[in-house]
């Protein structure tokens, strides 16, 4: 009687007295390394290679699928899916691809679900058919956790340019100036904000967002603005107070 193997993460069952000499070493790799490798092995997988990337799966040997962590690398050229086996399994997902384009997870005929943003990690679970989003640091990074708030600023010509996938709570100081506030997207993600506030009631603010965003400018009548990334460029609303 054959060996037969574990239906979620391959691991070989041997059939009672099967391989007598080499029954050890064929528990030892096919079994408790693979264990090892699915409890806390990583793997990464380059999503430049084309726009549907299939999880390998090896009964008893090392594959992409088994692992406990995945890491998402390379340059989109597209949006591009992940397709997982079809089979119960729990993934940390992390994001490290670039380039303006999705990454789609999906698991055998189920319908696909987009992976958290660039420069973030996620833990999905799969029933073999639907991928569940169980945390994403989408929600820990955006509009549901503290944002940054930097020093606040007082130079004539102020830039902000994030260098965190974080929102931005920044203050503008203009009792010694006029102040011109220069926003750009940085390492903002999708859905994230720049808020910036005018702090004293000298003087003015002035604010020009990143070339081709959406909204008014209120130019130096401007005391409070919000900008909201959309994945481009801002898509903002700007709010006079004085």
């Amino acid at each position: 009687m054959a060996s037969t193997y574990t239906s979620r993460i391959r691991l070989e069952k041997q059939a009672d007295g099967e391989n007598p000499n080499a029954w050890g070493l064929i528990l030892n790799q096919n079994v408790i390394d693979m264990v090892d490798e699915a409890v806390a092995g990583m793997v990464s997988v380059n999503c430049a290679t084309g726009t549907t990337i299939t999880l390998s799966t090896a009964n008893g040997a090392t594959d992409d699928s088994r692992n406990a962590a995945i890491t998402l690398t390379g340059a989109l050229g597209g949006d591009t899916t992940i397709v997982f086996p079809a089979q119960e399994k729990t993934y940390f997902i992390r994001n490290s691809t670039s380039g303006d384009y999705n990454v789609l997870l999906k698991a055998g005929t189920g319908t696909a679900v987009t992976a958290t943003g660039q420069g973030l990690s996620m833990m999905v679970a799969t029933d073999g058919n639907t991928v569940y989003n169980m945390k994403s640091e989408d929600n820990d990074t955006k509009i549901y956790s503290a944002f940054l708030t930097p020093t606040a600023l007082s130079s004539a010509t102020t830039a902000i340019v994030p260098t965190e996938a974080k929102s931005i709570y920044q203050r503008i100081n203009t009792a010694s100036n006029d102040v011109t506030v220069e926003v750009s997207v940085g390492s903002l993600s999708l859905g994230q904000y720049i808020i910036i506030d005018k702090v004293t009631t000298t003087n003015k603010m002035t604010i020009s967002w990143t070339t081709g965003s959406q909204g008014l400018s209120l130019s130096s009548a401007t005391d409070l603005a919000i900008g909201i990334y959309n994945g481009d460029k801002f898509s903002f609303t700007e709010t006079v107070k004085a």
